[in-house]
């Protein structure tokens, strides 16, 4: 044969690989419907082979590019190492860290004695060795039965290749390939215990290291015992390449007991397939094409938003939860200047939230003015010419998705949205996120469909009425309340909003009222207690926003217009006073104090910040902007798992503690956990009924507490104990009552804007509450009699504070920072920087406690009331290493990668040092100074177990729900509690105490009231 080239021979290799897989199903629908197979079944059968050749596309084009490099290299190697397989034992020497006191660390050599097993192979072994061959046509006399029957074969071989081995030696034991696991005789450390640092690090495994680079089974190289190596778990090691976690060290060998015939393999060594690590990267091109593709789609659709929504110019921006703000408060990545406030609200099944938000980049001329957008401006455009729909969100910023349709709902995964035409026309948006429906009018305003309702899983929401203009004309809460909106006629903004008197019926109040200027500015918002902000403008932007408490903010833009970059705001009292600059793709913020901070970001994100110590802070986001990886500035990671609806499926801390949680997958149900796993191992599982009401909470106990409904509301709860507490509702859907089944009511009673103005008790203690028209409780008459009466200032802050036996008065500064509490005893003060940082406490006595900081606000040293000054040395990420006391004594602290301390040493005293270790949870697992160690374990709740200090022993026992039942300890003491069928304490025993030294053997019991 002539010698043909590497590219002649790859395209041969594809020819006579891929393309006659792809001959051969095309082929193979011929042969069917020749053979009398129905359509419908050759279509089954056409999409099994079909989704094989797709799945096995990226194994042919790694073969065709593989086979002629190993052909010219001569890789065929030679038969002569004996095959491994599971059961073979391995026997290797582990080398771990150990305490022997008075060393904290000190490596030692451990035996590693096990057997390759892995028990889902030996499943699959045995499955596949029972599955039968598909009967023939001829056999069944059906065309179609013998097709359904191969197609069912060829599910189920694929399904148990899937599941682990199919190739078997001497006719049932599994293969053993690099990546088989070993079980090991568990090891017991050779000291007095496993030394803190390497306490996290996996023990007891490993795992065959390499296999034959020419012979694979499974798609994996075969191992070749002895020579092919064994990876063994090594607390001073390297990670594995099969993505094993721990650490290991090839300190094992693998002892094959040959088959009654013998198996030969070649010795070549390698630990991964080539051809697989290649299809890997055929597979990771399809899915950066494929990533590619759909960021161009998305890109499109941001592009695509219909400029008859109006707020055009917000496209792209992020939303206020994920943008990085410096200030009061200014995007750093666009320079956007933006300020919200809400209004008022209503408590109900869906709360109302009035709103509102302004930014300097928005020229959107809406119902509050220039620039401002309030939460239920909401609209859709729908565009069937570009195929999109184009949807103004509740901040005002658009987003378009393509056209949904009644087939086939429509989802953006960086919004967590998901549009919907329902059957009546109208377009519908669920919010993954927030778990509601935003469903919009059939009818076009100006060429906008406007937000009708927002529901949750149950129906019940808030419905929104306009007038013929589309002007907001009333709203009805999701209690009940009507709502009156009043407008200017002429321009349509609006003017004020009216609710319910909170005591007369026949009454109303206005829960907010607003003032424009001749250019359509809002300059003014009063709320329902008189309390107003005000706004001065430049043009459209805003120069000035003073607070309800007087407060001021002051702005400077880069221009005059809208879409002017914010360059420096701050506050009364030079508070906040940030300088920014803008480059491209870097801001540098100069603070009130001088200190720098400059962001670099991407896109509208930051993705590393160096803070004014210099600290490097890092942020990894994927396309759809989830963020992946937060770094800090000592290179310690937080990671992020998601699925494909946006859910969060895992979070790993730096040290491998993770929170993971599982999701159905589809359905209405999706973006509800159906289990999450804690550190501690736990596993907690939830259950729903068909609206997506929890009904049900098991927790890694097996406790269960369970939920009934009435309209939607929770009608019963059961608890694990079987008490059953039923809730019952007034008509605008407030609790009115609670009940158990040992006869306890209590009674709740509200006024007209549903806030609670009374509370009885089982006992039939009353409590009374009145309120401010802001909903701000004024006046409690408590259960005792106690008279309580509260005031504060326009933002919220407690001013006083007067009952039956003490009056105290309290003074705020800048953002709701006390700086002054007055009682009997005298006045403490607290003075701040000018970031507001707090830097001194005064106290009665004049005396003052003061702090030092440096350029990001950690304190370096502080001066208490008696003069005695501490002294901090910290890390770049911020950790105190060093402590000096006001002696001279110093402390030194060292931490692990979740910054929690492992280890305090006294370098000046010579005390011994104190070390720390901590579970996958965090929960401290052990703790040694000098020779004394004390060791916790955890049950799956995260409680104590076992606690081992010096030799001696604490065990503890816990029911289903986490209350504890026994307590014993190896030194004799014994407790026993009893509980009755509510979980409560009923009898406590305790034995096994000295007589002499007072903890002789007692006992005690209880009794509840209901």
């Amino acid at each position: 044969m002539a010698d043909t080239g590497y590219f002649d021979s790859v395209s041969a290799n594809l020819k006579t690989g891929v393309g006659a897989q792809v001959k051969g199903i095309s082929e193979g629908v011929k042969a069917n419907s020749d053979a009398g197979v129905s359509p419908s079944v050759n279509a089954l059968d056409t999409g099994v082979k079909a989704a094989a050749a797709i799945g096995g596309l990226a194994d042919g084009l790694s073969e065709a590019a593989m086979l002629p490099v190993l052909g010219a290299m001569g890789m065929k190697g030679m038969a002569c190492l004996p095959i491994s397989k599971q059961l073979d034992p391995v026997i290797g020497v582990d080398i771990h860290l150990v305490t022997i006191p008075p060393s904290p660390v000190v490596p030692m050599p451990h035996p590693y004695v096990g057997v390759l097993l892995r028990p889902q192979d030996f499943i699959a072994a045995a499955v596949s060795s029972f599955i039968p061959p598909p009967p023939t046509a001829e056999q069944t006399g059906d065309a179609d039965s013998a097709k359904l029957a191969e197609v069912g074969h060829t599910v189920l071989t694929m399904a148990v290749g899937m599941l682990g081995a199919t190739v078997k030696i001497g006719g049932f034991i599994p293969r053993a390939v690099a990546s088989t696991p070993t079980r090991s005789i568990p090891h017991i450390p050779m000291g007095a215990g496993w030394a803190a640092p390497s306490a996290a690090i996996p023990k007891n495994n490993g795992h065959a290291f390499m296999g034959s680079l020419t012979v694979l089974a499974d798609g994996m190289p075969f191992s070749g015992g002895g020579a092919h190596l064994h990876l063994d778990c090594n607390d001073v090691g390297i990670p594995s390449v099969h993505k094993v976690p721990g650490m290991f060290l090839p300190t094992g060998v693998i002892n094959p007991i040959p088959p009654a015939r013998q198996i030969l393999t070649s010795p070549v060594p390698v630990p991964l397939n080539p051809m697989a690590a290649l299809a890997r990267k055929c597979t990771g091109a399809f899915g950066r094409f494929y990533k590619k593709k759909t960021k161009k789609l998305a890109d499109k659709l941001h592009s695509k938003v219909n400029k008859t929504i109006k707020s055009e110019s917000l496209k792209n921006m992020l939303h206020k939860a994920i943008c990085t703000v410096t200030g009061h408060p200014v995007d750093v990545a666009s320079g956007t200047f933006f300020t919200d406030e809400e209004d008022f609200w209503l408590d109900g099944p869906v709360p109302l939230s009035w709103e509102r938000t302004w930014y300097s980049r928005s020229d959107y001329r809406g119902p509050l003015g220039n620039g401002w957008h309030h939460a239920y401006d909401m609209g859709v455009v729908a565009d069937t010419e570009e195929g999109t729909l184009t949807l103004r969100m509740s901040d005002g910023i658009p987003v378009a998705f393509p056209l949904p349709t009644a087939e086939e709902p429509s989802f953006i995964l960086s919004e967590r949205k998901e549009a919907r035409l329902e059957q009546d026309g109208c377009y519908c948006v669920w919010d993954m996120a927030e778990d509601l429906y935003y469903r919009f009018t059939r009818k076009e305003y100006d060429s906008v469909r406007l937000l009708e309702s927002v529901t949750d899983c149950n129906g019940l929401g808030i419905r929104f009425e306009y007038t013929k203009k589309g002007l907001l004309h009333s709203i009805t809460d999701s209690a009940g309340r009507r709502l009156r909106v009043e407008h200017d006629t002429r321009s349509g903004r609006i003017l004020e909003i009216c609710g319910p008197h909170p005591e007369d019926p026949e009454k109303e109040i206005t829960l907010a009222s607003y003032e424009y200027d001749a250019d359509g500015n809002m300059t003014l918002q009063r709320n329902a207690a008189g309390d107003v902000m005000t706004y001065e403008y430049a043009g459209r932007l805003i120069v000035k926003e003073t607070w309800r408490n007087g407060l001021a903010w002051y702005f400077e833009y880069d221009g005059t217009g809208v879409g002017s970059r914010c360059v420096h705001t701050w506050g009364d009292g030079g508070i906040y006073d940030h300088k920014l600059t803008f480059r491209e793709g870097v801001t540098e913020v100069l603070d009130s104090h001088g200190g720098l901070t400059v962001y670099h970001h991407r896109g509208g994100l930051v993705w590393k910040k160096v803070d004014a110590n210099g600290g490097e802070h890092l942020w990894r986001y994927d396309d759809s902007r989830q963020l992946l990886a937060q770094t800090d500035p000592l290179g310690n990671s937080t990671l992020y798992k998601y699925d494909r609806w946006g859910n969060c499926t895992d979070s790993s801390d730096p040290c491998g503690g993770s929170v993971s949680a599982v999701y159905p997958g589809k359905g209405s149900l999706r973006n509800r956990p159906i289990s999450v796993t804690t550190p501690d191992g736990g596993t907690w599982e939830f259950g729903y009924d068909r609206s997506g009401n929890p009904v049900s909470r098991t927790n890694p106990e097996g406790a269960v507490t369970r939920m009934t409904y009435r309209d939607g509301a929770v009608a019963s709860v059961k608890d694990p104990y079987g008490v059953v507490t039923k809730l019952a509702y007034d008509r605008f859907r407030n609790l009115t009552e609670a009940s158990d089944s040992r006869g306890n009511t209590s009674l709740y009673g509200y006024d007209l804007l549903g806030r609670c103005v009374s509370v009885t008790n089982p006992k039939g203690a009353v409590q009374k509450r009145e309120y401010d028209p802001v909903g701000r409780v004024v006046h409690v008459l408590d259960f005792d009699g106690n008279d309580i009466r509260l005031s504060y200032d326009g933002i919220d802050n407690l001013t006083e504070y007067r009952d039956n036996v003490q009056h105290v008065e309290y003074g705020y500064s800048g953002m709701w920072k006390l700086t002054r509490r007055r009682d009997h005893r005298g006045v403490v003060n607290f003075r701040y920087d000018r970031e507001e940082r707090l830097r001194r406490v005064t106290n009665e006595k004049l005396q003052s406690y003061e702090f030092t900081l440096d350029a990001v606000g950690n304190v370096t040293a502080e001066k208490g009331f008696d003069g005695a000054v501490r002294h901090y040395l910290r890390d770049r990420g911020g950790r105190v290493v060093r402590e000096t006391l006001p002696s001279g004594t110093e402390r030194e602290y060292g931490y692990d990668a979740c910054s929690r301390v492992t280890r305090v040493s006294y370098p000046t005293a010579g005390d011994p040092d104190q070390t720390y270790a901590y579970g996958l949870s965090g929960r401290l697992v052990q703790a040694s100074r000098g020779e004394s160690t004390v060791e916790f374990a955890y049950n799956s709740l995260g409680l104590p177990v076992r606690e081992t200090a010096d030799g001696n022993t604490i065990l503890r026992t816990y029911d289903h729900t986490g209350r504890i039942l026994t307590l014993d300890s190896t030194t004799g003491a014994s407790l026993r509690y009893t509980r009755n069928g509510y979980g409560e304490l009923e009898g406590f025993t305790a034995t096994g105490g000295s007589e002499a030294d007072g903890a002789g053997s007692w006992e005690s019991s209880h009794r509840h009231d209901t």
